[in-house]
């Protein structure tokens, strides 16, 4: 074999390989979106049109296929976090988060119930560190949004674990599954946590001391 051509064969092999893993990634998340939130490999593969073979060739088991959803669904989750304007009324910033959570979580809600029903995904280190980094994104979101009002604090990492609980997947979660809210609802419900926190735990942070 001419040594000049074998440089151009390994990236088509490859570039078709990451072409399959995409399809049967792509795969799972449609179905998980439609509600099937344990679909079997076999129903994965025939969404992919691949093999039930082929999916076990690219993923050995459901936690590095999760894992591989979870990393091709990073970019867009993120995309839907934008940044605050600092300088906004309150209210205004306030209604601003509040919005983009509720969107953000309506889009990964189906995942992570997906996620949380199979044991191997719920344990897996990758998907852990994802959650973690999209924590921190938020984190700073709020740091950056709210940096004037959390100056007024003794303990603003104390106002700022409160906030992101009230803005919380969990919390909007209870809302709309538990309590069978509307998302309208749920935002107004959410936005008023958050005015609370920022405008009265100023004084309960006092009184604490």
């Amino acid at each position: 074999m001419d040594a000049t051509t074998s440089p151009t064969r390994t990236p088509r092999r490859r570039s078709s390989g990451e072409t399959t893993k995409s399809q049967i990634a792509l795969a799972l998340l449609a179905l998980i979106n439609e509600g099937h939130l344990q679909p079997s490999h076999e129903a994965i593969a025939e969404r992919a049109g691949v093999s039930r073979r082929t999916v076990f060739a690219h993923f050995s088991n459901k936690e590095e296929l999760y894992a591989e959803v979870i990393r091709r669904h990073e970019p867009h989750v993120a995309s839907l976090i934008a940044p605050l304007s600092r300088t906004a009324p309150l209210v205004r910033r306030v209604t601003a988060l509040v919005a983009q959570r509720d969107h953000l979580y309506a889009t990964i809600a189906n995942l992570r119930r997906a996620v949380r029903c199979d044991p191997s995904a719920r344990n897996s280190p990758t998907i852990a560190a994802a959650a973690e980094r999209l924590r921190r994104v938020f984190d700073q979101q709020v740091r950056r949004a709210f940096v004037y009002e959390l100056r007024r604090f003794k303990k603003p990492s104390s106002a700022l674990q409160r906030i992101e609980l009230a803005t919380s997947f969990e919390t909007w979660h209870h809302m709309i599954s538990h309590q069978r809210l509307s998302r309208e609802v749920a935002r107004e419900h959410m936005a008023v946590l958050v005015l609370r926190e920022i405008n009265v735990s100023v004084r309960a942070d006092d009184a604490m001391q």
